[in-house]
């Protein structure tokens, strides 16, 4: 009768140690799995302001080259004056939506990193501002048929002329080099979400 009784204590022993294993097991699994979603998480969230952030610089680049392919259908019947208003408020609209994905993207890094990204765009939106107030600017005088003091007067936050907001002038213009420094900045502090 005692070997019956001490099977069943060394039995019940070893389910309870088997179970409290398991556990330990379990949780340890369990918290290296969402320690793992939570890294999956910040790299997705990261790449996505990354290319935010590209396709931030290629609305500006888009909104300032006068190159660049019509995003509208010329009527006609309009005259040049108004066809290039309609040209640019399509742009801005493009130019717009750029901004609003890059800031949802700089809000999610906030959220899942509890880290305050959305501040280091400030500068970027800044330049976004004085680039859209020049355009309407140039509109403006445009459309009025008539040279408007503004563009000789307004500086925006950047320093600089309505004409040095407006013309991308290549690689030395003075826009994209601030642009593309604030970008390299950002990018820095994103990239410590991929370690």
């Amino acid at each position: 009768m005692c070997d019956a009784i001490s099977i069943s204590i060394i039995k019940d022993v070893v389910l309870i140690t088997t179970g409290v294993i398991g556990s330990i097991i379990g949780f340890k699994g369990y918290s290296l799995w969402k320690k793992q979603l939570s890294g999956i998480d910040k790299y997705n969230i990261g790449k996505k302001a990354l290319l935010a952030l590209i396709d931030f610089e290629d609305g500006i680049k888009t909104l300032r080259n006068s190159l660049s392919p019509s995003v509208t259908i010329p009527n006609p019947d309009d005259s040049i004056n108004t066809r290039t208003n309609k040209e640019y408020q399509k742009r801005i609209e493009i130019a717009y939506d750029k901004r609003k994905n890059l800031l949802l993207a700089f809000k999610e890094c906030d959220v899942v990193t509890n880290f305050e990204y959305s501040k280091k765009i400030v500068p970027l939106n800044l330049i976004f501002v004085d680039v859209i107030i020049s355009i309407q600017i140039h509109l403006s005088s445009l459309l009025k048929d008539s040279s408007d003091n503004n563009m000789a007067t307004f500086k925006g936050s950047t320093g600089l002329s309505v004409i040095e907001l407006l013309y991308d002038v290549g690689a030395e213009d003075k826009l994209n080099l601030k642009i593309r420094n604030h970008i390299l900045e950002i990018e820095k502090d994103v990239r410590k979400l991929f370690k």
